[in-house]
């Protein structure tokens, strides 16, 4: 309790003594420069980065990749024998399809179903790794989703432990086609 206290003391001593001794101005190597006035024209700027954004979202799809695209049909004309088709396009956008959040959203055309925090950080980090992972937990869901509910449909088997599974996450594409 007594450093609890000596701390909390020694910080309204150095608050205190920030506000006693700060400069009332700014300092630093760009304490001259106008504040309001930018350096360039921004407006030039910020047209330019509009229109390419612009343009990049009118030429993509929703699904430029063909592997979601082609899963999301599978699971909609799945689901259409026993659904109508707008209903089992929202049952497939919903993620009621299956209980795993990353293919779910990875099928997902709406804000529905997002990834989890940990696939964002791991997405943001290693894209390309993050990218086989998706498209590999996916497909396994949507066979497992088949295998369900078709009784013609067996998943392949797949051999290997978790000690496998966590070696393939960090494979490099050169180690993958040996």
């Amino acid at each position: 309790m007594t450093i609890l206290a000596t701390g909390g003391l020694l910080a309204l001593i150095g608050l205190a003594a920030a506000w006693a001794w700060g400069s009332p101005g700014a300092t630093g190597p760009f304490a001259e420069e106008a504040v309001g006035e930018p350096s360039r024209d921004v407006e030039v700027t910020g047209t330019k980065m509009t229109e390419r954004y612009e343009q990049q979202g009118a030429a993509a799809e929703p699904f430029g990749d063909p592997i979601p695209a082609s899963l999301r049909d599978t699971l909609v004309r799945l689901y259409q024998s026993d659904l109508d088709a707008g209903d089992a396009e929202s049952y497939v956008d919903a993620g009621e399809w299956t209980t795993d959040r990353v293919a779910a959203a990875t099928l997902t055309e709406t804000n529905a179903v997002s990834f989890p925090l940990w696939y964002r950080l791991y997405n943001w980090l290693y894209p390309d790794h993050a990218y086989r992972y998706r498209i590999r937990r996916t497909v396994r869901a949507v066979e497992a989703t088949c295998a369900a509910e078709l009784t013609h449909f067996s998943p392949p088997d797949r051999a290997g432990g978790r000690l496998q599974r966590l070696r393939t996450l960090f494979r490099t594409e050169g180690e993958a086609d040996r």
